[in-house]
């Protein structure tokens, strides 16, 4: 289940990298995909991957649209702003 933490519930630029990395780190292992797989496909590092996932560093604009088209969802969806969660 993706992470439901909504940016503009919780509020702050953090709370959106956070739900980010859990949800790259989340698509990476549905598909069983390791972090180096993934790092070769966004042409970075297997340790730059790991930093997105563990919120030690955040994707630029251009990364989170390649990483939408590696695992085939939409910018809201890798963004946490999809809730299919009635709050």
């Amino acid at each position: 289940m993706f992470c439901d933490i909504l940016f503009l519930k919780k509020g702050g630029v953090a709370m959106i990298y956070e739900t980010i990395g859990n949800n790259i780190k989340f698509l990476r292992k549905e598909r069983k995909m390791t972090q180096s797989e993934l790092a070769e496909l966004l042409f970075v590092s297997p340790q730059m991957v790991s930093r997105y996932e563990n919120n030690g560093a955040a994707p630029d604009i251009v990364m989170l649209a390649q990483i939408c088209q590696i695992f085939h969802v939409s910018m809201d969806t890798l963004c946490g702003l999809n809730s299919t969660s009635k709050e």
